[in-house]
């Protein structure tokens, strides 16, 4: 496993509702690469708290390298909760979506969403068994990502999403200790948070499936 790239993406909107303790992630027609993955918020400059209770996602596959075995599916994309998205050690808190990969010993399948189709839809909410405690410190259950969690075998295929991610029961908590007003909502014209692109890519090729 090798580290291909590491520099800064364009921007996700972080949308968060303090009144509910809900953290919304959004997609604005977003393209990943294979196995390349974005930090969900801007850790330089915010913390998560709270206790994640479940995630609603309302996603759509826009675009894709279409006609290819190793295009990706709409459940493709994932969602992880891990400290370092470098490494399959199986070790992570939470994968939810992505195929034959090994981030985590709780790994949870999309309700929908298995289809290479433009338009198909992700849709639904998935509630953990289990809640992920996160008390501002990423050491213990790692951080927030969101990308294209299939090995496309080196054929360099990509995906295009567009939604939202609904994260239950977090708020983001400025680092400097100030908590988001409470009811407040920051618009997309708001608050611009910069992620950081993390890619990479395994050595070894697999086999396709579920």
């Amino acid at each position: 496993m090798s580290l291909r790239s590491a520099a800064l993406a364009s921007l996700l909107v972080l949308i968060p509702t303090a009144a509910r303790g809900d953290v919304t992630i959004t997609l604005s027609n977003r393209t990943f690469t294979s196995l390349e993955f974005l930090a969900g918020i801007d850790y330089t400059q915010f913390n998560i708290s709270g206790r994640l209770t479940g995630i609603t996602v309302g996603l759509t596959l826009t675009a894709s390298d279409a006609g290819s075995l190793t295009s990706p599916e709409a459940d493709d994309f994932a969602f992880l909760v891990h400290k370092d998205p470098l490494s399959q050690d199986g070790a992570g808190a939470l994968q939810l979506g992505g195929s034959f990969i090994d981030y985590s010993a709780t790994k949870l399948l999309w309700l929908n969403g298995d289809s290479q189709v433009i338009g198909t839809q992700l849709t639904g909410t998935i509630s953990l068994t289990t809640d992920i405690l996160f008390n501002e410190d990423e050491s213990k259950n790692g951080k927030l990502w969101v990308g294209y969690g299939y090995d496309d075998f080196g054929t360099s295929s990509s995906g295009t999403w567009d939604g939202t991610l609904i994260l239950h029961g977090l708020t983001a908590v400025p680092i400097s200790g100030t908590p988001v007003p409470e009811g407040s909502t920051w618009s997309a014209a708001g608050l611009l948070v910069l992620g950081s692109w993390w890619t990479y890519r395994r050595r070894n090729g697999r086999n396709h499936g579920k």
